[in-house]
């Protein structure tokens, strides 16, 4: 059965089949029959000729019923509906058949009707007519069954006149054979129509359902290609574009319409354009799929594309033209390029860089790291970072490591670990978070310093700048920090502590006799001898040259009790001293003369005031005789009131301006000058020019010092505000006591100096002590880098001889470094003051500071430094001090 669809003959196309098989078989009954007679009259022919008549009937309506039938099929086949094999109708079976028995009994009925007419014919081949019919409609079976009813119809059930239905001759047995024959016939003849127009209808959904495929296919690639982002084209065998989407338009700047039909020379420069069209004729001869990358002028400037270009294809395989698909990726490729150089930059960093996931497995290390710690990278990867523990980093490293990371922070700190031969080292390591996107943790990244070696040096200065080199002794610089502690210490006790200071009495006597080597295996035999002699906790020192110290600890809450036992320390050192000393094949007896100070006197009291009343007692002490003890007691003290004299004449020096500034210069190896020092003198009415040693210390002591550095300070801002040295590049360097860092308004009373001379505050380095660095040194650090942001320089004064630590230079904006001038001296003569000034050089490369090196007196000193590097000199060979008003010149003369 067929749908209802397009597809299905009309019933037009039925009734015109119908009426034209009517018309010719009607003609052919009335008038076959009378034609036969009347050509054949009388003739014993006429028998046969019947017989020929219903034969030529027979093949005359098959050939009419195929050629009606195949029309109709052909048309049927040729419509857009869809359909299926079915027969002519929209019947059910049932219906066929029933139409095939009733058609056939309506034929024998008007066979019956008109037999009369035809004498005893039996006018078989009426009934082809409903045996077409059934079998043209139905297919067929209903046309096997309209066969075989009209066949028992005739033979068996005659419906009256039944005379007309005798069979009497052999001929009309074989019309009615012929009759079974022909409806067989045609109804296998309508099966194979049938059979043809399913095939038919089958190929033609076939077809349909492919052009719709391909239909919707295409208008997905249309959608794909005016939507995309990336610049989609097509081109024809002579390289003309037949398709340029949006993305491509808004690469080039411009439109499909002014592209298509044109070869790439419509779009860029004839170069390009000759390479493009030269490798899309590589695409379609190869007939493969090739990508290029091409630097092309767009709109946006010059540009990388990443384009894969194939060739099209028809349905014979034949190539018809080529498709190209081009993305931008500039800024891939600048990306790329950054982490190639991020890469490269990592792997050749003299750091070493480590990357681990959230376990502390390696996943990635550089060069450096694999160098240093001697494993190979395929002994770290995978692996945890425990293999590279010592054992001597704390455990409070480690929690705090974890610590920070699992809070997603930073953290830095240092590490003792070990390499693959044992052997052990220390790196000061940055360890931060890495986050995805949506901001999860997902690694670590290590970020390592070996400090093995900057430790070492740092060691090594340590113990330069705090212990004696000869003696092994705690040095100077040790002693005023152990006292500093010794001080916080008695204060918060309430008890009493002392300090001894003793040189050797006629010592010069003993080096000049026996030597250098003597005098020095002395001073070490003395030290080694006291060493043993003293309580826990109590410290020996060498101050300079044959000058000890020794500090007593809480000897006693009362002051007259802490006497009374400093006394007796005294004692045991002076009997430990007469003892004769054996230095080789000499034997050696010395008396010592002894300074003992007791501390704290007040709550201002500092090392420095400790170590001066000593000193005061040790004079004392030498003009009594040798082997002296003295207490420092101020009413004996004649220096106790000349410093209070010095002291009163200074205020009135300072109000009646007596005070002068003079400048030394320092110049650079050449002997250029490209600074000067500033230094105070006082022209005393009475004494005339007195040296700062005179004074200075006294001011230090009191708050004079303060008021002397901001008049020096203000008086360099006029001088470098002046016109003389307006256009000068010199700098002029201005000495800042400790005291000055202690005043709140200190950073304040700089400022108003710069801004009322209007000097330029990067010409300026203020030059400070390494003791003032432990006084409050967050205070301290805070107000020098205050300073440091208006342009303002620092130079470490006198470095070597303090509290020098590289952990404090670190933390200090300090520019350059000043090489006491006790060293200086010595170097070219003294083994250890030599390697103190290398060593001091070597910290100031590798931190980047200047080099001042003080008391540079003779051309030795000079080239003894220059030859170790870029020191800048200052003394009595290049200048000494003078007048600010007679310096000048020589300065901008020789600038």
């Amino acid at each position: 059965m067929l749908d209802t669809g397009s597809n299905c003959p009309s019933r037009t196309d039925i009734l015109r089949v119908v009426l034209i098989y009517a018309v010719f078989a009607g003609l052919w009954i009335l008038l076959s029959d009378r034609l036969t007679e009347w050509l054949l009259a009388g003739s014993t022919f006429l028998a046969v000729a019947q017989t020929l008549k219903g034969w030529l009937f027979v093949g005359v309506t098959s050939l009419l019923l195929y050629f009606l039938l195949k029309k109709i099929s052909s048309r049927s086949g040729s419509d857009n509906g869809p359909g299926r094999y079915a027969e002519l109708v929209d019947w059910k079976p049932w219906q066929l058949y029933l139409f095939a028995v009733v058609i056939t009994i309506i034929t024998l009925l008007i066979r019956q009707s008109i037999a009369v007419s035809f004498g005893e014919r039996p006018l078989l081949v009426l009934f082809m007519f409903p045996i077409i019919l059934s079998a043209a409609l139905g297919g067929f079976g209903p046309g096997v069954a309209s066969t075989l009813i009209a066949v028992l119809s005739v033979k068996y059930f005659g419906i009256p006149p039944t005379g007309s239905l005798r069979i009497e001759y052999s001929h009309d047995l074989l019309q009615l054979g012929f009759l079974l024959a022909e409806g067989l016939l045609v109804s296998y003849l309508s099966m194979m129509l049938h059979a043809a127009r399913y095939r038919s209808e089958q190929e033609r959904q076939k077809a349909e359902t492919s052009l719709a495929e391909k239909t919707q296919a295409m208008q997905l690639l249309d959608g794909i290609a005016q939507g995309s982002t990336d610049a989609i084209f097509a081109k024809d065998t002579d390289d003309r574009f037949i398709l340029f989407n949006p993305g491509a338009e808004r690469f080039t700047g411009k439109s499909a319409k002014d592209v298509l039909g044109h070869d790439e020379t419509a779009l860029f420069p004839p170069e390009i354009a000759e390479q493009l069209i030269a490798d899309n004729r590589k695409v379609m001869e190869s007939n493969q799929t090739i990508t290029f990358t091409d630097e092309l002028v767009t709109q946006g400037g010059r540009s990388t594309f990443l384009t894969t270009k194939g060739p099209l294809r028809d349905g014979n395989g034949q190539v018809i033209g080529m498709f190209g698909i081009a993305r931008n990726i500039t800024e891939i490729k600048a990306a790329e390029e950054q982490l190639r150089k991020l890469s490269l930059a990592v792997e050749q960093s003299p750091e070493c860089i480590a990357i681990a996931n959230l376990d502390a497995e390696t996943e990635y290390v550089n060069e450096a790291f694999v160098r240093t710690s001697g494993y190979s990278r395929e002994e770290l990867i995978g692996r945890n970072q425990r293999i590279h523990h010592s054992g001597r980093t704390p455990q409070d490293t480690y929690d705090g490591l974890w610590n920070n990371l699992t809070a997603g922070k930073v953290w830095q700190g240092e590490f003792h670990n070990k390499r693959k031969d044992g052997s052990e080292y220390t790196v000061h390591a940055i360890v931060s978070p890495i986050r995805d996107p949506d901001g999860r943790i997902t690694h670590y990244v290590a970020v390592e310093e070996d400090i093995t070696g900057k430790k070492r040096a740092e060691e090594e200065i340590h113990r330069l700048a705090f212990y004696d080199t000869l003696t092994g002794l705690p040095n100077r610089a040790l002693l005023l920090e152990r006292m500093t502690q010794t001080l916080a210490t008695t204060r918060r006790g309430g008890h009493h502590s002392a300090l001894i200071s003793f040189d050797i009495d006629r010592f010069k006597t003993v080096n000049d006799a026996g030597g250098h080597a003597m005098g020095d295996a002395l001073l070490k035999a003395v030290g080694e001898r006291l060493s043993h002699i003293l309580r826990e906790g109590d410290v020996i020192a060498r101050i300079a040259g044959d000058e000890f110290g020794v500090l007593l600890t809480d000897l006693a809450a009362q002051k007259q009790a802490a006497a009374h036992f400093a006394m007796h320390i005294a004692e045991k050192i002076h009997a430990s001293l007469r003892e004769p000393f054996v230095l080789g094949t000499e034997s050696v007896s010395i008396t010592a003369s002894l300074g003992i100070a007791l501390f704290p006197e007040d709550s201002q009291d500092t090392p420095l005031d400790v170590l001066r009343r000593t000193s005061t007692a040790l004079h004392g002490s030498k003009k009594k005789g040798s082997g002296a003890t003295s207490f420092f007691e101020g009413a004996l003290d004649e220096a106790a009131k000349q410093r209070f004299d010095i002291e009163r004449e200074l205020h009135q020096a300072l109000a009646a301006g007596e005070l002068r500034v003079f400048l030394q210069p320092q110049v650079d190896a050449k002997g250029i000058p490209v600074g000067a020092e500033a230094l105070v003198r006082w022209q005393h009415p009475a004494r005339g020019l007195v040296l700062p040693g005179a004074f200075i210390p006294i001011a230090e002591e009191s708050s004079l010092i303060v008021e002397i550095g901001i008049w020096v300070l203000a008086e360099v801002c006029r001088l470098l505000a002046g016109a003389d040295l307006a256009d000068q590049p010199l700098r002029i360097s201005v000495n800042i006591s400790p005291r000055h860092f202690r005043q709140p308004d200190f950073v304040d009373q700089v400022r108003h100096c710069l801004a009322a001379t209007g000097a330029d505050p990067t010409r300026i380095t203020l030059e400070v002590t390494e003791g003032m660095i432990i006084d409050n040194i967050n205070d301290v650090i805070a107000k020098m880098h205050e300073l440091s942001a208006m342009g303002i320089h620092f130079s470490m004064d006198d470095f070597g001889t303090g509290y020098s630590s590289l952990s404090y230079l670190k933390r200090l904006p300090i520019h350059e470094i000043k090489i006491d001038k006790t060293f200086v001296q010595d170097m070219t003569t003294d083994a250890n003051d030599a390697a103190l000034v290398e060593v001091i050089l070597a910290v100031a490369k590798h931190l980047h500071l200047k080099v001042v090196a003080e008391g540079v007196e003779t051309a030795e000193q000079a080239e003894f430094l220059n030859r170790r590097g870029q020191v800048i000199h200052q003394g009595y060979l290049f200048g000494k001090p003078e007048p600010a008003e007679q310096a000048l010149p020589k300065l901008i003369r020789t600038a």
